[in-house]
C-alpha cells in the first residue's frame, strides 16, 4: 500500500452489508440524491461517553461522524470486502477544511504476555472516562452548548466544561485502538483503514469527484443520475 497521500479520500456505503450489492447500490442512490454524504440529523456535533463500552469497533465514543478512507483507487480491494463495492470519492483538500482529519491509531498487542503500551493506554483512558463521568458532571459527554469558536472561558466552570469537550470531541472521537496481533489482509486490522472523520455531513455539491460502482452498476447509476456520469468511476 503506498503511504504518500491522495487527493482523493473514499467514502463507502456498504458497512454491514458488503456483499448486497442491490442493497447497497440503493444506499448508494440515496447518497446521491440527498446530495450529501451522512444524514440530515447529524447536523450538530454529537458525542456520547460511555465508560461500559469494549473497543469492539476500535474506538471508545459514540459519535455523529461520517469516515473516510486515503487509499489509493488501485489498491481498494481489501477495503471494499468490508464496506462493499459502492461508494463516492470527495476532494480531500475540501473536506478538510469542513473538518475532516486522520484518525490517530493505537496499537494493542494483546500476545505481548506482560501486556503492551496500548493495552495499558486504553485501561488508563477507560478509567478516565469513568472519573470525568463521575467527578465533572452526571451528563458529561451528553450535553448541548454552543459558543463562538475563540472565545475565552468566562468562569471556571466554562474552563472545565470546555476541557471535558476538548478532550472527548477533539481527542478521543479520532483515537482507534487496533489489534496488532491481526495480520494487515485481516478486515478488523483497522490500521489498513486509514481512516479519516468528520463530525456531520459533507455535502457533495462542493467536493466530488468519483462515484464508484462496479462494473454491471454503472449503465444504472448513468441512467438514473446523468448528471453525474462524469463522475462515475468502475471498480473492476
Amino acid at each position: 500500500m503506498s503511504f504518500l497521500g491522495n487527493k482523493i479520500l473514499y467514502h463507502f456505503v456498504g458497512f454491514g452489508s458488503a456483499e448486497d450489492d442491490e442493497a447497497n447500490f440503493r444506499t448508494l442512490c440515496a447518497v446521491l440524491e440527498s446530495r450529501q454524504i451522512g444524514a440530515s440529523g447529524m447536523a450538530s456535533i454529537q458525542v456520547t461517553i460511555d465508560p461500559s463500552r469494549r473497543p469492539q469497533k476500535g474506538e471508545l465514543l459514540q459519535q455523529s461522524i461520517t469516515c473516510y478512507c486515503d487509499i489509493p483507487f488501485e489498491e481498494l480491494a481489501l477495503h471494499v470486502q468490508k464496506y462493499g463495492r459502492f461508494g463516492v470519492g470527495v476532494d480531500r483538500k475540501t473536506v478538510s477544511a469542513f473538518g475532516a482529519r486522520t484518525v490517530s491509531y493505537v496499537p494493542v498487542v494483546n500476545s505481548w504476555p506482560a501486556g503492551s503500551a496500548g493495552s495499558f493506554f486504553l485501561k488508563d483512558l477507560s478509567s478516565l472516562l469513568h472519573g470525568i463521568c463521575e467527578h465533572l458532571a452526571p451528563e458529561c459527554g451528553n450535553k448541548t452548548t454552543s459558543r463562538q469558536m475563540g472565545q475565552r472561558p468566562s468562569d471556571k466552570q466554562e474552563t472545565v466544561d470546555r476541557l471535558e469537550a476538548a478532550f472527548t470531541k477533539d481527542f478521543l472521537a479520532f483515537l482507534k485502538f487496533f489489534d496488532a496481533d491481526l495480520p494487515i489482509e485481516h478486515l478488523d486490522y483497522y490500521y489498513a483503514e486509514r481512516e479519516w472523520r468528520k463530525f456531520g455531513p459533507f455535502p457533495l455539491g462542493i467536493g466530488l469527484k468519483e462515484i464508484v460502482v462496479p462494473s454491471e452498476y454503472v449503465a444504472r447509476i448513468e441512467e438514473r443520475f446523468p448528471h453525474f456520469s462524469k463522475f462515475v468511476r468502475e471498480l473492476k
